[in-house]
C-alpha cells in the first residue's frame, strides 16, 4: 500500500510513527480510481506572437469548450474568446479602438458566454454576454461599472453593477432584465453574486 501524506516537516516523523504503530489485521485494499489530466496548451488568438502574448482559462463547459482572454492583435488590452475543437476564435468587444477589450468570465453548458466589455482601459466596465455569435449588453444599475461573473444553463446570470453613488451591488439577470441583490448593509458595503445554479 502506498500512503501519501501532505504535512508539514515537523509532524512527518510523528504522523509517521502513528501509522506504523497501529495495529490490526491485513485487510484487502481497496481498488482506487486513478485520475488522469492532459494539459492542453489553448495558445493565444490568431495574430499574436507568443511570448509576449498570454490568455487565461475562466471557465469550461461539461464538453472541453473553453471561454477566457487572450492578447489581441492591434490592442492594448485582450478580448474574450471562446476554445472550441482545437480553435480560439474571438469574440469580440464592439469597441474598436487600441484600448478597448472584453473579458470572459463563465460559460454555461449551453453556450452562454459572460463577461465584461470596455471602450477604453480607464472606461466603464459593461456586463455582456455573447449568445449565438451576438454581444447583448447587459444593463446596469446606472452608468457606472457592471460585471457578469457566472451562467447557468437556463441563461440566468450572476454579476455585479454599482448604483449612481456607493458601493458595488450583487445583482442578477433574467432575460436581460436586472434584479438588485443588495448587500448585507453596513457603511460602505459591498457585495458580488460570483456563481448561479
Amino acid at each position: 500500500m502506498i500512503v501519501i501524506l501532505r504535512v508539514c516537516l515537523a509532524t512527518a516523523t510523528a504522523v509517521a510513527a502513528t501509522l506504523l504503530a497501529i495495529p490490526g489485521p491485513a485487510a484487502a485494499v481497496p481498488a482506487v480510481a486513478v485520475h488522469t489530466y492532459t494539459y492542453v496548451d489553448l495558445g493565444v488568438l490568431a495574430g499574436v506572437p507568443a511570448p509576449p502574448g498570454r490568455s487565461s482559462a475562466n471557465g469550461v463547459t461539461a464538453v472541453g469548450e473553453v471561454t477566457g482572454t487572450s492578447s489581441a492583435p492591434g490592442r492594448a488590452t485582450g478580448l474574450a474568446y471562446l476554445y472550441r475543437n482545437g480553435q480560439m476564435v474571438s469574440l469580440g468587444s464592439i469597441y474598436t479602438s487600441y484600448g478597448a477589450g472584453s473579458f470572459a468570465t463563465g460559460i454555461s453548458n449551453a453556450g452562454h458566454i459572460v463577461g465584461l466589455r470596455y471602450a477604453s482601459q480607464l472606461g466603464n466596465h459593461r456586463a455582456t454576454m455573447w449568445r449565438n455569435g451576438r454581444i447583448v449588453n447587459l444593463p446596469g444599475l446606472s452608468q457606472r461599472d457592471s460585471e457578469a461573473n457566472a451562467v447557468n444553463d437556463s441563461g440566468q446570470v450572476a454579476g455585479l453593477a454599482w448604483p449612481a453613488s456607493g458601493a458595488a451591488r450583487a445583482v442578477m439577470w433574467t432575460n436581460r432584465v436586472l434584479r438588485d441583490l443588495g448587500t448585507l448593509g453596513g457603511n460602505h458595503e459591498s457585495a458580488v453574486a460570483h456563481d448561479i445554479a
